[in-house]
């Protein structure tokens, strides 16, 4: 086993500031458990609050008007929009180092998905296991002329533990990276808690659903605000009070699942006696307002 570090990095996807917080009605132990050994940056924001551009940030280290991801992969024309191909990410350095390296899960940076031409031996973009959604629960938004929209749900796990993709691939490569000389970077990257929150039933059953705390600015005016935020306003009106907290605890739900999935594959790196000598990131590449 190498004496040089290795590096564990964990990224969800929407995940606010404010589930993490210490105090937040979010049931994260494995994640507190983590920040209490270690260091928790509260005052940390993202660069761009749109899923590719934030990755892309991370990746390079540079700002959007630098790398040229502007929007989500999937919603532009690669002419049009894509990482500039001088920038190095930072996996490169790694692999440049003599580092075992592995991606797995949402990549969601760039178009051409070819993970291994920025530093990345190993990689699976498998998403997450997808559950059979049950009818209770549910919150929907119609929109006219288009397929209604599914805010949250409840997932069927009566067939035992959703184990997540993602992270199955992570602890795989980590029991086989450890056995080796170099050191390892390997990095886990979830498509959740991103809309709709649809988690597993045994972890929504942990929430009482209508004692879950309404957004203070919910209902605010919004006179003066930017105009985005009164379209959004216009989209949400039609929900009830009951629909926000059941949105807030799918949420959260979802969430706790990611930490469960935290805590199996922190389990593995304590077990190979590997947690002593590796750095251990968990972050988000933005949030979500939840009203």
């Amino acid at each position: 086993m190498s004496t040089r570090p290795n590096v564990l990095f964990i990224m969800t996807d929407h995940t606010n500031a404010a589930a993490l917080a210490p105090g937040s009605p979010c049931l994260t132990p494995s994640l507190d458990r983590l920040a209490a050994e270690g260091r928790r940056f509260a005052h940390c924001y993202t660069t761009n609050a749109i899923c590719s551009p934030a990755r892309a940030s991370l990746m390079t280290g540079t700002y959007p008007s630098t790398h040229g991801m502007w929007d989500c992969t999937h919603t532009q024309r690669q002419a049009w929009v894509n990482v500039a191909s001088h920038l190095v990410h930072w996996a490169s350095r790694f692999e440049d180092a003599g580092y075992q390296t592995g991606y797995f899960g949402k990549w969601h940076v760039e178009q051409t998905k070819k993970l291994d031409d920025f530093g990345w031996q190993e990689s699976s973009q498998a998403g997450t296991r997808k559950l059979a959604k049950l009818p209770e629960g549910q919150v929907v938004v119609p929109k006219p002329g288009y397929n209604d929209y599914l805010l949250a749900a409840v997932g069927d796990d009566s067939e035992g533990h959703p184990a997540h993709p993602a992270f199955e691939h992570g602890i795989d490569f980590l029991r086989r990276a450890v056995q080796e000389d170099a050191p390892f970077c390997c990095f886990v990257s979830t498509t959740e808690p991103h809309d709709p929150y649809v988690p597993p039933k045994a972890f929504l059953n942990l929430y009482d659903v209508d004692s879950i705390p309404l957004s203070p600015t919910l209902k605010d005016e919004l006179g003066g605000k930017p105009e985005v935020l009164r379209r959004m306003q216009a989209v949400w009106q039609d929900l009830t009070d009951a629909d926000w907290r059941r949105m807030a605890a799918s949420y959260w739900a979802v969430i706790t699942y990611l930490d469960h999935e935290v805590g199996r594959i922190m389990d593995v790196l304590r077990e190979s006696g590997a947690d002593e000598n590796t750095i251990v990131v968990f972050t988000s590449d933005h949030g979500d307002m939840l009203g």
